[in-house]
């Protein structure tokens, strides 16, 4: 299964890449939900934004199962391919509830759920500054 992706910045020493999981609403893409985000945290992680199954320009075959384990399965293959062993996966609610089920054993888990509004429209600066902070504090 093809699962898009963006992705900015550069492999640091020391510092897992930050991968953005977006939410569930119509029409939503990583992009977006956070396109803004991107250069942002490409300052300082390498970063990627994914579409999950499903949505955006991923693919959108017939779920198997439960969705959080058939994306969680989907992103897991995703980051084999790309030689990816440990990440931060941060997540607006759809995503927040896939990171949440800890599907991914290679995955520090952040979950930003229900702060799309805030982080995107009020509080932008305020949000990017904060996650990486916490992000930066996570990798020592």
């Amino acid at each position: 299964m093809h699962l898009h992706h963006e992705q900015a910045g550069a492999d640091l020493a020391g510092r897992a890449p930050v991968v953005m999981l977006h939410g569930g609403g119509p029409g939503v893409s990583g992009m977006s939900n956070f396109g803004r985000n991107l250069p942002v945290f490409a300052e300082r992680f390498r970063t990627l934004v994914v579409d999950q199954p499903g949505f955006g320009k991923s693919d959108k075959p017939p779920v198997e199962g439960n969705y959080f384990t058939f994306a969680a399965r989907a992103l897991a293959d995703l980051l084999d391919e790309l030689g990816i062993d440990r990440v931060h996966l941060m997540g607006n609610p759809l995503g927040g509830a896939l990171v949440a089920l800890k599907l991914i054993r290679r995955a520090r888990l952040h979950v930003f759920g229900g702060c799309g509004h805030w982080a995107q429209l009020e509080k932008f600066d305020e949000f990017n500054q904060l996650a990486i902070n916490f992000l930066e504090g996570a990798d020592r």
